[in-house]
């Protein structure tokens, strides 16, 4: 439940003032067991705050522990365009397609592709 609460506290303040808690939102990210929702709003956040090479290093924390996940995958290949690394951009993109099949029909794997 903190966790949860430490997010929606984040949540609050950016509509209230329009800051990112990147702190708040790194503890309810920690907090508890993984929660992959709040795992994403954080990297998110850094990825939007102009930090994405610690994004990187939070999102490659989140494969070792669910290599399964195709959103974490096209994330991941999002991230490493944003940083200029194409090249391993593409294997990412070609391993979210790998464990999801119907990515392709996903709007938003559209417009991340067109990046």
């Amino acid at each position: 439940l903190r966790a949860r609460a430490e997010e929606s506290l984040a949540v609050l303040e950016n509509r209230e003032t329009g800051k990112v808690n990147l702190q708040r939102l790194r503890l309810a990210a920690r907090l508890g067991p993984p929660n992959w929702a709040i795992e994403q709003r954080y990297i998110r956040a850094l990825a939007d705050q102009n930090f994405p090479e610690r994004a990187f290093i939070e999102l490659k924390t989140c494969l070792v522990a669910a290599p399964y996940r195709a959103e974490s995958w096209l994330m991941m290949s999002e991230l490493l365009q944003k940083i200029g690394r194409p090249n391993e951009a593409a294997v990412a993109l070609a391993e979210a397609e790998d464990k999801d099949v119907h990515l392709r029909e996903r709007p938003d794997f559209l417009v991340s592709v067109a990046r």
